[in-house]
């Protein structure tokens, strides 16, 4: 079934282009630019059912493309990324994996992934296959384990045009990166509170380039996850490194299911925001229908506590400002529940 997706979110040198075909899509240019928030929507929702983890956003300009689309741009010049696009196809044998945090036990029954192929068009979709395994640890990691899924079962539900294209600062407005939504299904996938990697490949038409993995985008946000990828050449997870500057990227996906265990309520999400995100110093805790907040915690993409913060009242500040730049989970404690909200510290 079609799934409508709601958002409240040049060439190297010659010696590298073989392996910018398999590994990762580079661009560069010496045309001056110009450079253009974004926020996290922390009650997304696919379809007609909600997103409880939402790993980042897949595009930055929202409605600034082609009929009103959506843009997802690369920073060539205002940070010197240079990758597009990850590599990540059966073809190639490249694949790719992130990680996420859960603080209860879920029945997860749709992972949401983003893809696109270079000169596909906007319809039919392009991505006819998509593989998943879940680990218990990180994949590079030799005591990690596959607890689900394998590469050789094609999960695709559906996939279609997500209504964002990939470009650059060198190339605005390019509209041949057309990202395509990729839901897949993952009957029986029943995970405990805790730390997991997804790692994933997508199958692709073979006329076109591709397929490639979009990164997070976050306008002027250098480090955006901690994600890796599987070189088949090496047979060895690497940190997915952008070619320019260096910066690790994590990969934009999806979860949604149904709470099975835990402490958490996910009706709180809509009663409680947090602002401004991304945020550099303080952040700000709003509650509606009187929800008083008891406590607030932090913790990092690895799912470590890193701060601890007393509160009361129905607003509260927190200072964030020492933080390193990245990707926290915020916990809030209310007299009616805890929930958790995803933040970008830049």
């Amino acid at each position: 079934m079609k799934k409508i997706t709601f958002i409240v979110s040049a060439l190297l040198a010659t010696s590298f282009v073989v392996q910018a075909q398999q590994m990762d899509e580079d661009t560069s240019s010496s045309t001056p630019p110009t450079s253009d928030g974004f926020s996290i929507n922390d009650a997304s929702v696919i379809g007609t059912e909600a997103v409880f983890y939402e790993n980042g956003p897949y595009f930055n300009l929202p409605g600034a493309g082609l009929g009103g689309a959506d843009i997802s741009r690369l920073e060539n010049v205002t940070i010197g990324n240079t990758t597009l696009g990850a590599g990540c196809n059966t073809g190639s044998g490249f694949r790719i994996s992130d990680d996420f945090t859960i603080a209860d036990g879920y029945q997860i029954n749709e992972i949401t992934l983003y893809a696109y192929q270079t000169g596909a068009p906007t319809s039919p979709a392009s991505i006819p296959g998509v593989y998943i395994q879940i680990w218990d640890g990180i994949p590079s990691d030799p005591g990690s384990t596959v607890i689900y899924g394998d590469l050789a079962t094609n999960v695709l539900d559906t996939s279609f045009f997500s209504n964002a294209y990939r470009d650059s600062e060198g190339t605005p407005d390019a509209t041949d990166r057309a990202i395509q939504e990729v839901v897949a299904l993952t009957p029986g996938l029943s995970l405990a509170p805790g730390q997991y990697w997804v790692d994933w490949v997508y199958d692709g038409d073979p006329g076109f380039s591709g397929p490639w993995q979009p990164p997070i985008s976050i306008l002027g946000a250098t480090t955006t996850g901690d994600a890796l990828q599987f070189d088949p050449n090496t047979s060895l997870w690497a940190p997915n490194a952008d070619g320019g500057s260096g910066n690790i990227n994590g990969f934009p996906f999806a979860l949604d299911g149904d709470q099975v265990a835990g402490v958490f309520d996910n009706t709180l999400d809509s009663q409680i925001s947090v602002s401004p995100n991304p945020a550099s110093d303080i952040l700000r805790i709003n509650t509606s229908n009187g929800i008083q907040i008891e406590a607030v915690s932090v913790y990092d993409i690895k799912g470590s506590l890193v701060r601890t913060f007393e509160a009361s009242g129905v607003v509260q500040e927190i200072n964030v400002q020492d933080l390193s730049a990245g990707v926290f989970l915020v916990k809030i404690q209310t007299n009616q529940g805890q929930t958790a909200k995803r933040i970008v510290k830049k």
